[in-house]
């Protein structure tokens, strides 16, 4: 078959249509979190999110699984008093920050 420019544009439009859905936002909500070790030491709703975190040895969590390799941008939206410590574990990958 004979491609022609206007085949191989098409073809690339496809191509590029494919990777921009592969790179595509994925938002986590905070009230589908898990905690630990006291599966009732932090309040999670829809409406408010998390509250009450105050016990430093309390953990908030989310599972997932991710089935391709490739770059992950993480972000996290918090809300509260400046300075607190944030940390997040990826895997084998921890990345620590503070809230600004």
């Amino acid at each position: 078959m004979k491609t022609t420019p206007l085949t191989r544009i098409a073809t690339f439009m496809a191509a590029f249509g494919l990777l921009a859905a592969a790179q595509a936002e994925l938002s986590i909500p905070a009230f589908t979190a898990y905690t630990e070790p006291d599966s009732n030491g932090v309040t999670i709703s829809k409406e408010k999110g998390i509250t009450h975190w105050t016990d430093k040895k309390q953990r908030v969590l989310w599972f997932g699984e991710i089935k391709s390799s490739g770059k992950l941008t993480a972000v996290i939206k918090a809300k509260g008093a400046e300075g607190h410590n944030l940390r997040l574990t990826i895997g084998t990958h921890i990345k620590r920050g503070s809230k600004v």
